[in-house]
């Protein structure tokens, strides 16, 4: 058998390698989606936890009554089922050094598939007649 030196169209070796080279090329596009996909996974958790935080602090600033203010439990904790994944939620209340102020810090957890989702948050809470601020909750 003898090759011409004009040969035309492709052999099945250079298919074959061409397929490999795809292959490669599509696996790494695969892998590549597939991290990305879970960085976003983590940053929807993490801004998630972070609003929860907010909504829980804000809960707790807005008290009807000074009594009501003075009655707020110095521990808690809560539940929370999230759009991917469940939010674990514990706050305490102390004395703050100067005033009438509380110092409340909220520390949230949830779990993640490259491990446990952690944030806290610490603020202070005033301890003020509603009627004399100005605003009264209805």
């Amino acid at each position: 058998m003898r090759f011409r030196k004009n040969q035309a169209g492709i052999s099945l070796m250079e298919a074959l390698i061409t397929l490999v080279i795809l292959g490669i090329g599509l696996a790494g596009a695969a892998r590549f989606q597939a991290f990305a996909l879970s960085g976003n996974r983590e940053v929807k958790n993490r801004a998630e936890a972070v609003s929860l935080l907010r909504e829980q602090a804000a809960r707790l600033r807005h008290f009807p009554t000074l009594q009501a203010y003075h009655s707020l439990p110095a521990r808690g904790s809560r539940q929370h089922t999230g759009t991917l994944t469940t939010y674990y939620m514990d706050w305490r209340l102390a004395p703050a050094p100067s005033g009438d102020w509380k110092r409340l810090t909220i520390d949230i957890h949830w779990p993640n598939p490259t491990g446990p989702g952690h944030e806290a948050i610490q603020t202070l809470i005033a301890g003020h007649e509603p009627a004399r601020s100005g605003w009264r909750l209805q």
